[in-house]
């Protein structure tokens, strides 16, 4: 067994592996935030990874709202204090109950009506997060998140990223930096510290310094592209930069910034022109029907010109490309156990099935690790010794993952093979 801090660390590494740059990076900021949920234990459930994906898009959608409903909330708890601490004032005034001292409001109320034949008035229900939204509040509280590039596939602490780190203390930002250009409390130029904007773009120039970041740009619909982000756009695939653009409004991106996007995540709760605008901007299908999904999200793949749709409880309700995978008669993902190279038809077929299984982007370089995480959770047994030296040979010769990282990752396997072989 691994000891807390090792099991942490193992958590970490394979969290950042195996969610998407923009889940990842929106969980460190705004999930400790707002939503509080811890991050994934040493188990690794895919589960659990997913709802918590699901959360932080939600979140992004919803954080006005939860603000409110947070302080809401807070009300409603002080209002029902102060409620209980005044019946047994009362109560004790009138000495109806010397002996008791309700702790409950509800059972308190009750008692205080049965003893005295006083009638309060009644308390409010709590508050939930529907309460916050109306209609004409949709401009607001909408988001869309536009991924350039889906090449994360390495273990990087972000946080002890340099860069990110000097522009983290230079904006004065918790947790991840939101944006790079701008801030929200910044109307114009004239306002913002110039010595900070000369600092940021100037590191913004040199792509190899970027090489491997991730870059998130908030607020798109107020933000104009700079020279900078345009050139990242146009070269960063070749230095494995990635960008996610938040915005309200599929108006919001530039065209030279939608011509490059690979992936959409939209909240369902949206006007018919906000899917109609989508679906003119960037030439997919009509997303309109969904549109009366509560709290939902849409993942939309360019690329594969498919989507995937999820409710508020996390669960697939619509897949587009389900009718799409094709696969042979007579296959069988167990014929993959402790193999490390694959034919382009077996490999295709691999990430089909995979995918179907999870939501999740499979890319070349978490094939494997993919593939030997659902072989062990399905109860295939992998020769555990020989695994290792496939996935050490192979993260090494893709620079993905150094050799020692290696290590950790196999001590989570065996505890997964320790559960399915008792």
């Amino acid at each position: 067994m691994t000891t807390p801090k090792d099991g942490k660390q193992i958590a970490n590494m394979l969290y950042h592996a195996g969610v998407e740059t923009l889940l990842t990076v929106g969980y460190a900021e705004i999930g400790k935030k707002v939503l509080r949920r811890p991050a994934p234990k040493v188990d690794f459930n895919m589960n659990d990874v997913v709802m918590l994906s699901i959360d932080i898009l939600l979140a992004m959608a919803t954080k006005d709202m939860l603000i409110k409903q947070e302080k809401a909330q807070a009300e409603w708890s002080k209002e029902r204090t102060q409620r209980l601490d005044f019946i047994n004032e009362q109560l004790q005034k009138e000495h109806h109950a010397e002996h008791t001292f309700f702790e409950d409001v509800d059972q308190a109320m009750k008692q205080y009506y049965y003893i005295t034949s006083k009638q309060l008035t009644p308390l409010s229900p709590k508050p939930k997060l529907s309460d916050f939204y109306t209609p004409s509040e949709d401009q607001k509280n909408r988001e869309i998140a536009f991924v350039v590039g889906d090449y994360f596939n390495l273990f990087r602490n972000m946080k002890d990223n340099k860069l990110i780190q000097e522009i983290e203390d230079a904006l004065n930002f918790k947790g991840f930096p939101k944006q790079i250009e701008q801030s929200e409390e910044v109307e114009n130029d004239e306002e913002w510290p110039k010595e900070v904007v000369e600092y940021d773009l100037e590191k913004l120039k040199d792509l190899e310094y970027l090489r491997d970041h991730t870059i998130i740009l908030d607020d798109q619909g107020s933000q104009k592209l700079d020279k900078q982000v345009a050139n990242i756009i146009s070269k960063g695939r070749h230095f494995k930069i990635q960008l996610v653009f938040l915005a309200h409004l599929s108006t919001d991106l530039n065209p030279k910034s939608r011509n490059n996007v690979k992936e959409i995540y939209i909240t369902t709760g949206n006007s018919i022109k906000f899917f109609h605008d989508l679906k003119e901007k960037f030439m997919i299908k009509d997303l309109s029907s969904f549109s009366r999904i509560e709290y939902g999200i849409i993942r939309y793949n360019l690329n594969r010109d498919s989507f995937v749709v999820y409710d508020k409880n996390y669960k697939k309700i619509h897949d587009s490309s389900a009718n799409k995978i094709s696969t042979r008669s007579d296959f069988n993902i167990g014929n993959f156990l402790n193999q490390q190279n694959f034919e382009d038809l077996e490999k295709s077929e691999i990430v089909n099935f995979l995918e179907s299984q999870s939501p999740i982007n499979v890319t070349e370089p978490l094939l494997l690790f993919y593939l030997n995480y659902y072989l062990i959770q399905n109860n295939y047994k992998p020769n555990m010794s020989k695994l290792k030296n496939i996935l050490g040979d192979y993260y090494e010769e893709n620079k993905t993952f150094k050799s020692k990282n290696i290590v950790p990752l196999i001590k989570v396997f065996k505890e997964g093979y320790k559960e399915i072989t008792k």
